[in-house]
């Protein structure tokens, strides 16, 4: 983390999502993947751009506004967030299959 954003962390895992690519026709699997969210605890610092783009700190209340893009819907983006934000120590493992015709 602080080689790529200046800032040090206290790093907690509070979900871990496999998510496995199907294509269609046929339900040949193309990707299986597995992410490991965690939340950045008492960042210390001062946060940094690199070569891979600019980082800047974004009010909560801001967070609909400010994503444009996401793999996932933006709600799907935000109640990540949320879950991190209300986190009370349980590790949540989530499954999900996704059908695609273009690979």
């Amino acid at each position: 983390m602080e080689e790529e954003t200046g800032l040090s962390i206290k790093p907690e895992l509070f979900k871990i999502s496999h998510q496995m690519v199907f294509k269609i026709p046929g339900h040949e699997l193309i990707e299986d993947k597995i992410f490991f969210f965690f939340r950045a605890l008492n960042p210390k610092g001062k946060l940094i751009p690199n070569n891979e783009g600019k980082y800047e700190w974004v009010a909560e209340k801001d967070l609909n506004e400010y994503i444009k893009k996401p793999f996932e819907s933006k709600k799907d983006v935000l109640g990540t967030a949320m879950e991190a934000k209300n986190f009370k120590g349980n590790i949540e493992f989530e499954e999900h299959e996704h059908l695609t015709e273009e690979f």
